[in-house]
Parts: C-alpha cells; structure tokens; sequence
C-alpha cells in the first residue's frame, strides 16, 4: 500500500512540473502573425513593454507591444545591456587607427599590476583578448565589480581581482564576463585623459548622430521618459531599475532607443554615412580581423568589440540581457534586411521576438512560442517550493506521530545518505552553473534560497524521523527503522 502511495505522490509532483512548464511555454502554441506571436509572448512572460523595429532595405517598420495596450513610440528610451560593448569596440579601433594603442598591446602595459596567472604561471592578456571575451578571466571576478560605483573602487575591485587563475589560456576561447570591458575602459580613460562615457560620446555616439543616446540617467534632458526596467517572478511583475556604475556602464549602460538603433545598425551595415575615421573603425570591427580566437576551433561565430559575425549568413548580430531590460539587434549586410527589438523585460522573450521578427522578413508564418527562460524557471522553482513545503509538513507530522514500522537496517541508512546527498546538491546548485547568488536574477535569488532552505529542513527532518522512530545501536546497524 505504502509503495503505491509512493508512486502516486510521485506522479503526481511530476504532473505538477508538467503543468507548470506547459502552461507557463505555451508549448502547443504558434502563432499565424508576427503581432500575434509578439503578444502571447509578453502576456505569457510578462514584458510590460517591447518595441519592434523591421528593416529592410530602405523600409523600416516599428511596432510597439505592451500590456496595458499603451502606444509606445520608437522614441522611447531603453537601457540596452551588452549591445553597449560595440561603442566600446569602435572606440578601441580610432584609437588603434591613431596608433595611440594596439591590438597586441598586453594590459600590464598600462597597469602593470593588474596581472592574472594560468596554471600558476604568469599570462599575458592583450586588448583584443578581452575585446573578444577570450581573455579567460573567471566569471567570479565580476563580483568584484559590484558597487564599484567610481573609478577609485573599480581601481580596488580590479586590484582585488589581480592575480586569479584564468579558466583557460587566453586567445583559445570565447566566454563573457565584464571584467573585461571593465578593464577595457580603464584602459581608455589611461591613454586619453578623459572618463570612458566623455570619449564615447564625443567620438562615437555624436559623430554618428545618435541623439537619443546617452551613458548615464544624469545626461537625459528633464522630462525625457526612459521606459521602466522590470523582471518577472513566478509571474509577479516587480518595476525596479538597476544603478550603473564605473564598473558595468562600459559593458551594459547605454541608454537608447529603437530610432537611434535602427540608424546605429545601418551605419554599422555601411548603409549610412559616417565621418571618414568612423568609416574605419567600424570596417574592422565588421571584418573581425581583431578576433582573438579561432571561430572554427571554438564553433563560436567571430566576437569583437561587442558584435558576432556569422560569415555563413553574412550577418551581425548581439543580444544584450540585464536583469530587467533586453535588446537584440541582427542584420544580414547582403540583402540589407535586419530587426531590433528592446524590452522592458529578460533577455529569453527578446531573443525568441527577434527569431520570429526574422521569419516575418523571410514570409515565413511558423512563429513558435515555446522557449526556456528565466521566468520559466521561476515558475518551475515554484511549483518545487510548494511540493517541498508540503513534504516538509508530512516529514514533520509523522515525526511527531512517531509511528514506527519495520524496515531493514539497509534501508534506514540508505534514507539517511540520501537525505544528506539531497541537502548537499541543493546547497551546491547555483555552484554547479558557475555562478553565486549576486550573480543571479534577483527574483530568482528568492526562489533559489527558499528551495534551498526547504531541502534542508526537509534532509534534517527525514533524519530526526529516522533517529527517533526506534533506538540505534550505530555499532551493529541494529535499530534503524523509519
């Protein structure tokens, strides 16, 4: 009887995660339109707004979504994550048309402190590793950047970071992490005199006529609205907005909208016209020829100063996902058709907006609605807490009860040992994704810490059960029993 009820409860949690899961990724769905698809797709993630910008050729069409039916204008501003490292990239190439740095330059050139060792064997990093993200700096040391808020703390926070062993040699890889455009700023601010966002504006953003461009919420005239930030948790909308710094600015804090990105995109296609030393930089950030890694050896496509190339398709692209906004560009320079899509949202539903975005430019009509994003492990993570709340519960009630039954000494201490596995592997969950808990979404830090606190007064229960239900001789294995 006790088996049966066993294999019911078990199906039954799992019917539970499949609920959740199906309900949550409308995974029967399609849609037959692009605005259709668009929709379902911010209703079921909850994105309060995104806007679509569809170019092709000379044509652009914006579209904008969100759920309170508001008409958002292409005008309106975003904070746009990782799409801000291209401003970053031309950057570096004026500067190596001006032979003010090079792309072999080794960052110890600069700050010869700030060194990093691979097998414990001091390595050089040179600028075009970490404008490629194949410096093999670890992941951990972004924690470093956290609250970096002037050039003082990032000047600390790097310091606290020099030193660590790489993940692999640099050069052989690709693998984002900030530390690098971090480091990369602090290396333009070195040899111009001037902060990152100062010769970012005025020789890039403003040359190329982005007017509606901007690196820092003070430089945004008064009364200009910027779209609020927000992220989803077990499909709770929370509006809150993230404070740039020093530290993430270089890699995450450009502020634009869908106007200026559709123009910023052809300029970068060379579609549009650009002052001449402009005109230069962006050719080689397009020709990838400052790639520090091998695209065929790492089945990644060419990464430089912020864009992917895909030789294959003839076409750039990036997505950038912070914690509560996402902007995907891509375009194909060959037959002049691309999509820019910005949400006030997590960067999965962005991504799958573009993919379908870029079927509507083919005619095509399949637009799927089925993906894995944060939100879904949300609502996933919830299902788990409720089951584990509720095993809690029973754990605790036949504990109290204390009603003894017969089980072999093997299988009391299997139930321990499994117990202690279980409190384990949960505690070390986020470890196993290389990542700490600053450096999940913060919506998911909540679920992820009570999961983990469930597990463990779940693992300690079953063990107190175990303990208490009959008298132990450890020395014989007489005794164990549930």
């Amino acid at each position: 009887m006790k088996i049966k009820s066993t294999i019911l409860c078990g199906i039954l949690i799992i019917l539970c995660f499949m609920i959740a899961i199906f309900f949550h990724l409308d995974t029967w769905g399609n849609a037959s339109t692009l605005a259709e698809s668009t929709e379902r797709i911010i209703r079921t993630h909850r994105i309060p707004s995104c806007v679509t910008a569809l170019i092709q050729q000379e044509n652009i069409e914006y579209e904008s979504h969100t759920l309170n039916g508001e008409e958002l204008p292409p005008s309106s501003l975003f904070l746009s994550g990782g799409i801000t490292e291209i401003l970053t990239g031309i950057s570096l190439n004026i500067l190596f048309e001006d032979g003010i740095l090079s792309p072999s330059d080794p960052i110890t050139k600069f700050y010869p402190w700030l060194t990093f060792t691979y097998k414990d064997e001091l390595t050089d990093i040179t600028i075009s590793q970490l404008a490629s993200h194949s410096s093999g700096i670890p992941i951990h040391t972004q924690d470093e950047l956290i609250g970096a808020a002037d050039s003082v703390r990032l000047r600390a926070a790097l310091r606290n970071s020099s030193g660590a062993q790489l993940s692999f040699l640099p050069g052989t890889a690709y693998r984002y992490v900030e530390t690098d455009y971090a480091i990369l700023a602090f290396i333009i601010e070195k040899v111009t005199g001037s902060s990152w966002a100062e010769y970012v504006t005025k020789n890039v953003i403003e040359p190329l006529g982005l007017t509606c461009t901007y690196l820092s919420y003070d430089s945004i005239p008064q009364y200009t609205k910027v779209v609020r930030g927000s992220r989803t948790c077990a499909s709770f909308i929370m509006n809150y907005d993230i404070k740039l710094n020093e530290a993430n600015t270089p890699s995450k804090g450009m502020i634009t909208c869908a106007e200026d990105l559709t123009h910023f995109v052809r300029v970068l296609s060379g579609k549009r016209a650009a002052p001449e030393k402009l005109t230069k930089a962006i050719e080689s950030l397009l020709s990838m020829e400052y790639c520090a890694f091998s695209p065929e050896e790492t089945t990644t496509d060419a990464f430089y100063g912020g864009l992917f190339f895909s030789a294959a398709q003839n076409a750039f692209y990036r997505d950038g996902g912070i914690e509560n906004y996402s902007t995907s560009i891509w375009f194909n320079v060959e037959s002049e058709k691309g999509v820019v899509v910005q949400c006030s949202g997590m960067k999965a539903p962005s991504d799958k907006i573009l993919e379908n975005c870029l079927k509507s430019l083919d005619d095509k009509d399949d637009f799927l609605l089925s993906f894995i994003s944060t939100e879904t492990f949300d609502v996933v993570g919830s299902v788990l807490c409720l089951a584990l709340f509720f095993l809690c519960i029973f754990n605790f009630l036949a504990m109290v009860k204390r009603r003894k039954r017969r089980y072999s000494s093997i299988r009391s201490v299997t139930g321990i040992i499994l117990s202690l596995l279980f409190m384990v592997c949960t505690a070390l969950f986020p470890f196993y994704f290389d990542c700490t808990y600053r450096m999940i979404f913060t919506g998911s830090v909540l679920i992820i810490t009570i999961i983990m606190g469930l597990s463990q007064i779940f693992g300690i229960l079953s063990i107190v059960r175990i303990a208490l239900n009959r008298k132990v001789d450890f020395r014989s294995g007489r005794g164990f029993g549930w």
